[in-house]
């Protein structure tokens, strides 16, 4: 492979738009590289166009796109987000007294990746190997709420089954009920992937940028709510959510 190789000019201008903090203007990457800012412009345009390079309109800067962020992060293994969420698992599960569990989107869509009963109270309601669909349950909500639009049209088009009377299955319906999820911050499952089963699930973040994951509550729906107020559990469970979100880039590093 020779240095006019596009893809490794390609690879050199990747390289130097994500070795920088704010973004590179496009004489700055030509700079960087080596390239005439002819070349440099028609590479980032089609890296613009794939969306592995997004453009800043107000500073006309590049940064790294959503989509090559997420091959970044369909890659990463579980291992340090759920040592990280395991304490917090633990945590929340003794104080609701309910199954708390954990979840992560991958390659294969979003899987769980950990989870952990009470001492005391409920020890059901968890189904390893288990994928969420989004539609359905209040992970999948808190996850896709916040994936781009493309990320989003792509699982709505696999088709969405109505498991109960009360499944949200028409598209624009579900499309608005991700809209209430990025408003409040947090997404419930009212009886909607099983009967009497309540969830509450808040998302996590890499780098304040992108979700990757989230945890929740689930139990018994009169149970639960008989000894908790949804807004106090929302709030524990964002809370929670925020603190792993705090740590997540220097796992991931």
């Amino acid at each position: 492979m020779t240095s006019s190789s596009p893809l490794r000019r390609i690879a050199q201008i990747v390289d130097a738009v994500a070795a920088s903090s704010g973004g590179l203007a496009l004489l700055d990457i030509a700079n960087l590289v080596g390239l005439p800012p002819s070349t440099t412009h028609r590479t980032v345009n089609i890296l613009l166009d794939v969306g592995y390079l997004a453009l800043e309109p107000a500073t006309k800067t590049y940064r790294i796109g959503e989509r090559l962020k997420r091959v970044h992060l369909l890659t990463l293994g579980t291992s340090s987000l759920v040592e990280l969420a395991k304490p917090k698992l633990v945590e929340l599960s003794e104080h609701f007294m309910e199954a708390a569990y954990l979840v992560r989107l991958t390659g294969r869509g979003l899987q769980l990746a950990d989870y952990c009963f009470p001492t005391k109270g409920s020890r059901t309601l968890v189904h390893p190997g288990f994928e969420f669909p989004l539609h359905a349950t209040a992970a999948g909500k808190a996850v896709f709420a916040f994936q781009p639009a493309p990320v989003v049209s792509a699982e709505l088009a696999k088709g969405l089954e109505r498991y109960m009377p009360n499944t949200i299955v028409g598209k624009r319906a579900v499309k608005a009920e991700l809209a209430v999820v990025r408003e409040r911050g947090y997404a419930i499952n009212d009886a909607e992937l099983d009967p009497g089963v309540f969830a509450v699930a808040a998302p996590i973040w890499l780098a304040g940028e992108t979700v990757i994951g989230a945890i929740a509550i689930v139990g018994i729906r009169d149970r639960l709510l008989a000894r908790h107020k949804l807004e106090s559990i929302a709030e524990v469970l964002v809370d929670a959510a925020a603190g792993l979100s705090q740590l997540m880039p220097q796992a991931q590093a």
